[in-house]
């Protein structure tokens, strides 16, 4: 939805005036619509943590009652991907 808002919302985490996971939640829950489970915050902190050091292909499990594609687990790249989190990469080139 709001690629502008992820970004205010990433810069705002570099900048140390919110931490990742608030800004997370703010993320899934007001800048997606429907509003995507709180409990995938942890996979979304994840996906950004392997996405850093350049591991898209490896899997995350999802939380309990939690599917994707009826997949059980996602890779780095569907996350990244399906949660808009790309914002919140930090890869240093």
């Amino acid at each position: 939805m709001g690629q502008r808002r992820a970004a205010e919302m990433a810069q705002a985490v570099k900048d140390n005036w919110i931490d990742l996971g608030t800004a997370l939640h703010w993320h899934l829950r007001f800048n997606h619509y429907p509003p995507m489970p709180i409990a995938l915050i942890n996979v979304a902190v994840t996906a950004i943590e392997r996405a850093n050091v350049e591991d898209y292909d490896s899997e995350i499990d999802l939380p309990q009652d939690v599917m994707f594609l009826g997949k059980t687990s996602v890779s780095v790249c569907e996350a990244i991907n399906s949660m808009q989190l790309d914002c919140f990469i930090t890869v240093e080139e």
